[in-house]
Order: structure tokens, then sequence, then C-alpha cells
């Protein structure tokens, strides 16, 4: 939950960008087991509002977590923990998605 995460804050008077430190959070908890695998990580409204951020900035950092491989998605449930052996798979399909919209074909 996200009550579990938030014991460390995010610095807004930090020079790393608060998506940065947000992202930096959700990893560590799920490195250490607080967000554990196959389980939703918070929701973008529950972020937003324990941090005190904008949606763009929860938004920033989830989909950072998604692109290395932490998390991933399933349509109209959410954002879930990766299990390790599983990150460098997620990680790949995230960057064949990005890849597949971004082409001009």
């Amino acid at each position: 939950s996200v009550d579990l995460v938030k014991q460390a804050g995010l610095n807004p008077r930090s020079p790393v960008e608060l998506w940065r430190q947000l992202a930096s959070l959700l990893r560590e908890a799920i490195d250490n087991g607080t967000l554990p695998v196959n389980e939703p990580i918070p929701a973008q409204s529950e972020l937003v509002a324990t941090y005190e951020i904008a949606r763009g900035t929860a938004a920033r950092a989830v989909t950072s977590l998604i692109a290395q491989g932490y998390v991933f998605t399933v349509k109209g449930k959410g954002a879930f923990v990766s299990p390790p052996e599983d990150r460098e798979r997620h990680r790949q399909e995230y960057a064949a998605r990005r890849s597949k919209s971004t082409s001009s074909d």
C-alpha cells in the first residue's frame, strides 16, 4: 500500500526531479518487497494524494518503471510489480510497443 512507501518523502528542493524521486522510492519498495511481486502498485490518484504531486509527475514515475521492466500493466486492471525473472521481457515488450506506436507507417 502507499502508506508503506510514504515513510520516505519527496524533496521538492532536491535537484532531482520529483518524478525521478518517486520512481526511486517505488523501485526501492519493489526491491525490498514492500510492494510484492504480481501485486498492484499504488494507483496514480493515490500517489498524487499521498505525495501532493501533479498527476503528470506520478504518471511519469510509473511510466519510467514500466520502461525499466519493474512494473507491467494489465488493461483495465492497473499496474503490477513484475517478477524479477520477467523484468527484461517486460522491458523489451514496452520498448517494442513504444517503437511501434511512434513509427510513421
